[in-house]
């Protein structure tokens, strides 16, 4: 693990320094490393299979735990905890961007280096001010997003319960750089903020890691869980599910013209005189309906059946939510994993060969229409599938009634219709509406 993380810091640190200090570039070592590898191949790829692993290993929480040595050890303030900067800040910093101006981080070497060198001092200087890690629990951007669909995963923290009853001191607590809890990970069926970072493993011999079916946790009760998940799956769902479908997925069927938010959007270019080229208002007016319609339903559908269970709308929702996280992370593989094989990939065997003095020239590791791909391609439906039926597995513990159990799934499933819906007219368009050298 610590060989995996000084790997980790090394590439943040040469990617960072590449960036600034050499030629300014569209396509380089940097945009690559970032935008190809760190940011959505791993996190999607490695979420649903492994859990929030890519924590274990991710360069600013490897930074963290040698800076707290150090730290002034404060307590991060009460009213600020939860996931709502975390929220914010990968809403703002990044969504909102990438919707509206989506060639504007990446543009460059440069630009990408000291976007990503300012979140990496502003952890370090969280790091050394608060104590516990407060920047992975309750700041980071991806930190929040990664602990509540990392319960998708299969890999997990248990401990030897007979030993933990008699157990007087702790060590797996002490351990922990994030001060939770593992010896009570099991009874809760809940990791909380873990990154799966093992310490608590080297620690204490009772403590191992833990193989498992991946979505296992999601089917089972989740005790004491943290209320902000809630919000965490639907904005994920409606922008990483539902509004990457409206961009990526709708946008580049016959029906481009007729889209509402490219006929508002380009009045709102022709009106406000804006560039085409950095400015995409369009995507932006995509990203707003899309929470516009997912929000609402989802909500909608919790409350009609805590209406019909007589239970408070806020705990049937929390509960059941947690059964749309596959849905919302596999929606986002097939994306990520096109664009690596045939962009991402070679480039970064090509600019690591320049970097070594070889004049290396790879192909793309795979093209449109390539068998594997449209595999791939199929990872939404069984998302939508997945959910369907952890859906069903977390109603049925909330009655048991055959007809009263259908309806609350069927209304508990109202933000997985509403995906399925998009997902269908999407297909159905390709089909009827074909358009030559379609993205």
């Amino acid at each position: 693990m610590t060989s995996l993380q000084l790997i980790s810091v090394s590439l943040l640190l040469l990617a960072i320094g590449l960036g600034i200090f050499s030629e300014d570039r569209k396509d380089g070592l940097t945009v690559l490393l970032f935008w190809g590898i760190f940011w959505p191949l791993l996190t999607c790829v490695i979420t649903p299979s492994l859990g929030p692993a890519f924590c274990a290993v991710c360069p600013h929480g490897a930074l963290g735990k040698w800076l707290q040595r150090f730290s002034l050890k404060r307590r991060f303030p009460r009213a600020l905890r939860g996931a709502w900067i975390s929220l914010s800040l990968i809403f703002l910093g990044y969504w909102v961007l990438a919707f509206s101006a989506p060639s504007l981080l990446s543009a460059s070497t440069q630009t990408t280096a000291w976007y990503f060198l300012l979140f990496t001092l502003f952890a370090v200087g969280c790091f050394l001010f608060y104590a516990d890690m407060a920047y992975c629990k309750h700041i980071c951007p991806l930190g929040r997003v990664l602990a509540s669909h990392g319960k998708a995963g299969g890999l997990s923290i248990r401990t030897e319960q007979s030993d933990c009853s008699s157990c007087s001191t702790f060590e797996c607590a002490k351990a922990c750089h994030y001060h939770l809890s593992p010896f009570r990970f099991e009874e809760r069926n809940n990791m909380d903020n873990c990154t799966l970072c093992l310490d608590c493993v080297q620690a204490c011999d009772s403590a191992e890691l833990h193989w498992m079916r991946p979505g296992k946790n999601l089917s089972q009760p989740i005790t004491r869980a943290d209320p902000h998940d809630y919000w965490v799956i639907i904005l994920i769902l409606a922008i990483a599910g539902v509004g990457i479908q409206f961009l990526h997925g709708l946008q580049h069927t016959g029906l481009r013209d007729s889209l509402p938010w490219n006929v508002a959007g380009q009045w709102l270019h022709q009106s406000l005189a804006l560039s085409t080229d950095t400015w995409n208002l369009s995507g932006l007016l995509a990203l707003l309906l899309a929470l516009l319609l997912t929000l609402p339903t989802a909500a909608l559908g919790y409350r009609a059946a805590a209406r019909l269970l007589k239970q408070p709308p806020q705990t049937l929702a929390l509960d059941l939510a947690y059964a749309l996280a596959p849905m919302a992370i596999l929606g986002l593989i097939p994306h990520a994993v096109g664009t690596f094989a045939m962009k991402y990939g070679p480039a970064l065997v090509n600019e690591t060969g320049a970097l070594l003095g070889y004049a290396w020239h790879a192909e793309p590791f795979a093209q449109r229409g390539d068998t594997w791909l449209k595999v791939v391609n199929l990872l939404p439906w069984l998302g939508i599938l997945w959910s369907l039926r952890l859906t069903w597995q977390r109603a049925s513990r909330w009655t048991t009634g055959k007809a009263q159990l259908l309806a609350i799934w069927a209304l508990a499933c109202a933000p997985i219709w509403l995906y399925s819906a998009v997902m269908l007219i999407k297909v159905a368009a390709f089909i009827m509406l074909p358009v030559p050298h379609r993205h």
